[in-house]
């Protein structure tokens, strides 16, 4: 049969595929925007900030006032003892050293703190510390060929042992569970491309298809704190809740470091990116060669850096005062607001067509009506005629 005319049919969206993409981007922002802007001016009524700043002065002022001087007055010694068996060139046994802590009074992390510190008072740090020298973990002469470290469990560990003398006489002694000095880790490798981001991301090693990092202690602080008859203890924290299924390695159990970020663990480790006959040059290569440097450091509980760490996190950071939490709030309203015109134009030029179709309808039919009236109104003045005797020509 006969083909009729090919028509063409354009959906009236085809031509607003943009505008879609960008109507939703705009909406999205618009919700997040209105959502953090209402959220700071809701908090700029409680001043959290100024309650923070608080806390810490406190403890700023405790610490100028007694808790610095108590603590400087007292006498730490801290011992290393750990295996030797593993070196080659030391016969069998147990090494010690001894070494009395000296006074530190270097700075501590800065604060990055959103008001750059107003209203936080200044203090004099003070921390004892001092250090212990290892052998490298590296192979002798870089023969890595078949040359691994032991696995965490398995590892040369290190027994730190601490002695503390107040000034009224009263001796304290406390040691940790052995921490490993160097070890391998087996980690989940990222995807794609696992071998390549193993080294690149990772810093591991890629060995039988596994990941393999090596991780090294660096440094170890504990916090202590004094009871009324002046012996020193260790202080401990509210460790966080992990799931049952977890293992946590005894290292990680306990909870008087002095640092927040790692969850108040004593023991500092790092991924050594050097591993591997394939760094043996550069930075890498002076590294594979020194010895391993463990830094200890002995701090107060009452000292407000850590007390900086209980209120606000790692990030150091006291957050908005009340008047830069409303114009935060009030500016993210504006934007928002104003990346909402974008939806409300959009759905009013969707909407347009239909309304101006039903405008189209109704006047078309009012005209109807009107014509329909002026046919009605002849015929009644035709049948009037007739009944009166006004016969029509």
């Amino acid at each position: 049969g006969a083909r009729g005319p090919l028509t063409m049919r354009y959906s009236h969206d085809s031509g607003f595929t943009g505008l879609n993409v960008a109507t939703g981007i705009s909406t999205c922002a618009c919700s997040a925007l209105l959502c953090a802007g209402i959220g700071a001016v809701v908090s700029s009524f409680t001043d959290v900030r100024a309650v923070l700043v608080q806390e810490y002065d406190e403890r700023v002022n405790e610490w100028k006032n007694s808790e610095r001087d108590r603590f400087e007055g007292a006498w730490l010694q801290v011992s290393a003892a750990w295996n030797a068996s593993l070196d080659a060139d030391m016969a069998d046994g147990v090494l010690n050293q001894t070494k009395a802590m000296k006074v530190s009074e270097a700075d501590d992390r800065s604060f990055h703190d959103t008001e750059a510190g107003d209203g936080l008072l200044s203090y004099t740090p003070l921390k004892f510390q001092s250090s212990f020298r290892f052998a490298s973990y590296y192979p002798k002469d870089g023969a890595w060929e078949g040359f691994s470290l032991p696995p965490r469990t398995e590892a040369q560990a290190v027994i730190i042992e601490l002695a503390m003398r107040s000034r009224n006489g009263t001796m304290s002694r406390f040691a940790l569970n052995p921490l490993p000095l160097a070890y391998d880790e087996t980690v989940h490798a990222r995807t794609p491309a696992p071998e390549r981001k193993c080294r690149s991301e990772q810093g591991g090693t890629w060995m039988n298809r596994q990941c393999h990092l090596v991780k090294r202690l660096n440094a170890i602080c504990v916090q202590v704190y004094h009871d009324e008859a002046g012996a020193w203890h260790l202080h401990s924290k509210m460790a966080p809740p992990l799931p049952d299924h977890i293992p946590v390695p005894s290292f990680q159990r306990h909870t008087f470091g002095c640092d927040v970020a790692s969850d108040w663990h004593p023991a500092e480790y790092s991924t050594d990116r050097c591993w591997g006959p394939q760094h043996g040059q550069g930075d890498c290569l002076s590294q594979q060669s020194e010895d391993q440097i463990i830094h200890v450091t002995v701090r107060s509980a009452r000292d407000p850096f850590i007390r900086a760490g209980e209120l606000v996190g790692s990030n150091l950071d006291f957050g908005m005062s009340k008047g830069m939490q409303r114009a935060y709030g009030f500016t993210m309203l504006v934007l928002g607001v104003c990346l909402g015109l974008v939806p409300v134009v959009r759905l009013y030029l969707a909407c347009r067509p239909t309304i101006r179709s039903k405008w189209a309808d109704s006047d078309e039919d009012t005209r109807k009506f009107s014509y329909g009236d002026e046919d009605g109104l002849s015929n009644i003045g035709a049948a009037t005629a007739g009944v009166y005797g006004h016969t029509p020509a």
